[in-house]
């Protein structure tokens, strides 16, 4: 670095580089906006498998249910504490509950009807407000939205857009 003018300059963005929120409140929200910082990663997958499946009650009856795998897990960045608890949300908005364990490679979701293996959703949301925001999934794994996104694996695809 000999030759550049660098004393005293450094300047280190962080998470917003990405536009993230330093945590999960409106307050925060709103600074980055005013700042004309927007949170700018996406992840989208589509199920690979959906079965299906009967399952029983506590009153004995067998319920119907749909449940959709999709090929991503912990080996991919995408936190065990969201076991029982993470979302994931189709193109429209509407949130579908991850139904049992994050495995090393997949996650199994409850579905309806109308989802297919073509159905797109979003893992992770470029949107402040969505449950699966960079910063509200640090928040359902006691984390920060910047350590969310940097534990996104290399096996991911990247796919840069420009607007």
């Amino acid at each position: 670095m000999k030759g550049f003018a660098i004393d005293l300059d450094y300047v280190r963005p962080g998470g917003a580089i990405y536009g993230l929120a330093p945590d999960s409140t409106s307050d925060a929200y709103s600074e980055m906006e005013a700042l004309g910082l927007r949170p700018v990663l996406s992840w989208i997958a589509k199920p690979c498998l959906i079965k299906s499946i009967q399952t029983e009650k506590k009153s004995g009856l067998l319920k119907p249910e749909r449940i959709a795998i999709f090929s991503f897990g912990f080996a991919d960045g995408y936190s065990r504490l969201l076991s029982g608890k993470g979302v994931l949300t189709d193109m429209k908005g509407k949130i579908y509950k991850i139904v049992d364990r994050v495995a090393m490679d997949t996650v199994a979701v409850r579905v309806d009807d109308s989802v297919t293996v073509d159905t797109p959703f979003y893992v992770l949301k470029d949107d402040y407000s969505s449950p699966n925001s960079a910063s509200n999934i640090g928040d359902m794994t006691d984390n920060i939205a910047d350590a969310v996104v940097t534990s996104l694996s290399l096996r991911l695809p990247r796919v840069y857009v420009t607007h």
